[in-house]
């Protein structure tokens, strides 16, 4: 289909301009998809259709306002805040009574509540969080006297439909920062490989690499 345009006798479009346009508008509407020229403004455009195109043709165009106002809306920018891990330097000096944040695979993960059991004469040091239900990352070490990094003798995460375990072929960290005896807090981080257990058919060989773990609980 070519789209006819109606004589005029208002002053005419630059002729290099209306040769690029007609070409376009011809191709586009015999292919039924129509592609704008950046070389006008939509305003500008729409304007000159209206005037120049005849009506019936036109009917056939109605829809692109709607369609180019549905593109534009659809490529807006979705601003959203992204979480990110507190620095050592503000896990030493917040207020919060407690902290347990890690990434998982990258993904950010914050606990809603942390359990802690440390046994300053045993050196036992136990600590679980929970996120919600069923989403659960703990672990355990034995003779933590000092501030040094120590090697975790255990680490668990289990959700609701799997359960992942400390892969001990992998190195596994955990850094105490601070043990403060007078006001019975701890502070420190965490690093460790986990792995899907060998009983659990939904999971089992999946891989998680828990990085960037920072806590501070009471004991």
């Amino acid at each position: 289909m070519v789209i006819a345009l109606k004589n005029s006798s208002r002053k005419q479009w630059p002729l290099p301009i209306q040769k690029e346009f007609i070409l376009k508008t011809t191709l586009s509407a015999n292919k039924f998809n129509i592609k704008l020229t950046c070389r006008f403004s939509i305003l500008a455009f729409f304007s000159y259709i209206s005037n120049e195109i005849n009506i019936k043709a036109m009917k056939k165009l109605n829809f692109l306002p709607f369609l180019i106002l549905l593109f534009l809306t659809s490529c807006e920018k979705e601003e959203t805040s992204i979480p990110t891990i507190i620095t050592i330097d503000e896990l030493l000096n917040t207020d919060a009574e407690e902290v347990f944040v890690c990434l998982m695979n990258g993904e950010y993960w914050e606990a809603d509540t942390i359990n802690t059991y440390y046994s300053v004469s045993a050196g036992i040091l136990n600590v679980e969080s929970n996120k919600g239900s069923k989403n659960f990352i703990g672990f355990g070490c034995l003779e933590v006297f000092d501030e040094v990094i120590y090697t975790p003798f255990d680490a668990v995460r289990f959700t609701s439909s799997c359960v992942h375990y400390l892969d001990t072929n992998k190195v596994n960290t955990l850094d105490i920062l601070s043990i403060d005896k007078e006001n019975r807090t701890m502070v420190g981080t965490f690093d460790f490989h986990l792995i899907g257990g060998t009983n659990d058919s939904d999971c089992l060989g999946d891989t998680i690499h828990v990085t960037e773990g920072r806590f501070k609980m009471p004991f």
